[in-house]
């Protein structure tokens, strides 16, 4: 209020269709969960999935049909079908894109397939856009949630990697103050397409497809405040090399966020932010102990050796960001 004029209204109980549900413990700490649940009801009932017989998703994937595996259709203005579907298409895809980028990073995956398929939808990408509305219809209450007591690691997801957050799985051992609500981010990818053994022998795939998925989820107070899932500007020819390049656009967000706390006067800049990968070879060359075979990725995806972020590597079987990158890929 010192440097700004500011009209305080009250608590946020909505926002942009966000719902803020808060609680306030015996304990004096607070919670905070946002959800867009009345948004995720309407797009439910726009694509007249509400009176299905209610069979819940656990994923928003159908096993065994990867969205790439899939042909696009062929564009044809003077097919009315065709120009129909596409615009429900992109209505829908651009529904799903709104909650995953503002409380539902589960989604960010799925629609991340979808959208490459905005100009050239056929049946089947329509059909997969579709189990994902079903998938959301059994989650439409789910969302983000924040704690002020709470960590910045995802204790709730993974019990990793801080030494302070088993002891207080153990024997309810409060974690230090001084490691609380700082910033984590975790990243991954994957390697190649996502088509697996979907698509017979020899049939023609277009090269888009075969560029890996990056993938990263950045916590602070045991919620996530930032991700993305995006496929990579172009193929890798190695794991090492897929997983630099998603630790690269994870740096770049912590980057962003760590002057954003800087302004606000949030302790977060004041020492490196933590980033996990799974793939040693990432966390080396991150460190500058890469090999010969790695030194031309030194030449564009250099985020992280210039910010204040420290690389540490993290178990495969315990990292919650497989979702972000991997996922998809079902067989």
């Amino acid at each position: 209020k010192e440097q700004f004029k500011i009209d305080f209204m009250g608590t946020v109980n909505w926002f942009l269709g966000t719902h803020f549900q808060w609680s306030e413990h015996h304990d004096g700490h607070l919670s905070m969960l946002l959800s867009q649940k009345a948004f995720s009801q309407n797009l439910v009932e726009r694509h007249r999935c509400a009176g299905l017989n209610y069979n819940p998703r656990v994923s928003p994937y159908r096993s065994g049909c990867p969205i790439d595996s899939f042909p696009s259709a062929e564009v044809d203005e003077s097919d009315r079908h065709f120009v129909r579907r596409r615009q429900s298409y992109r209505s829908l895809v651009g529904g799903l894109n709104w909650l995953a980028t503002n409380t539902r990073p589960d989604l960010a995956p799925v629609v991340s397939f979808l959208a490459s398929y905005n100009h050239c939808p056929s049946k089947a990408h329509m059909d997969s856009a579709l189990y994902v509305v079903r998938y959301l219809r059994s989650t439409a209450s789910h969302g983000i949630a924040f704690h002020s007591a709470s960590a910045s690691s995802t204790e709730a997801y993974v019990h990793y990697p801080f030494p302070h957050d088993a002891e207080a799985y153990h024997d309810a051992t409060p974690p230090p103050t001084d490691q609380m609500h700082l910033m984590t981010g975790f990243s991954d990818a994957n390697l190649g397409s996502q088509i697996g053994n979907s698509v017979p022998d020899g049939v023609e795939v277009e090269m888009f497809k075969y560029r890996s998925m990056s993938g990263f989820l950045i916590m602070r107070c045991g919620g996530p405040i930032a991700w993305k899932a995006v496929r990579q500007e172009r193929c890798s020819r190695s794991s090492c090399e897929a997983e630099i390049r998603a630790v690269d656009e994870a740096t770049k967000e912590i980057l962003s966020l760590r002057y954003r706390c800087d302004d606000m006067g949030l302790p977060d800049a004041s020492s490196p932010t933590l980033l996990f990968n799974d793939n040693r070879g990432t966390v080396d060359w991150a460190k500058g102990t890469t090999t010969k075979g790695m030194r031309h990725m030194n030449f564009r995806d250099v985020s992280v050796g210039r910010a204040f972020v420290t690389t540490k590597s993290i178990s495969t079987t315990s990292t919650a960001l497989s979702i972000l990158a991997t996922s998809s890929r079902r067989k």
